[in-house]
């Protein structure tokens, strides 16, 4: 089963709607539509999307999530490879943007 059929089950199970989520992680409708279709989730999405839901993040990722194959891709339930390069790659985007919300305390801080 896909990540974005996971999620859509536990939010209908739980009376959760699509719109909730979304907002939530704040995209739009459509945004949220397309990472479904694609079953593509930032890991920071997860976390948000499995705390609204009070289920933990490993009910979306499956078992089989974060088994290392060759070294370099990561495997996760529906059996397509993820590189580890992008993980890397959103883990910089994220500490990039710890960084702006950084400074954006600092400043409001020094007024």
């Amino acid at each position: 089963m896909k990540i974005s059929e996971r999620i859509l089950q536990v939010a209908k199970n739980q009376k959760v709607t699509k719109k909730r989520i979304y907002d939530l992680i704040g995209i739009t409708q459509q945004g949220f539509d397309n990472k479904l279709r694609e079953d593509y989730f930032l890991i920071s999405e997860l976390q948000q999307i499995s705390t609204l839901l009070n289920t933990p993040v490993s009910t979306f990722i499956g078992e089989d999530a974060g088994k290392v194959v060759n070294g370099n891709n990561i495997v996760n339930n529906t059996n397509t490879h993820i590189s580890i390069e992008t993980y890397k790659v959103e883990n910089e985007h994220l500490k990039k943007e710890l960084q702006l919300k950084d400074e954006i305390i600092e400043l409001l801080k020094s007024k």
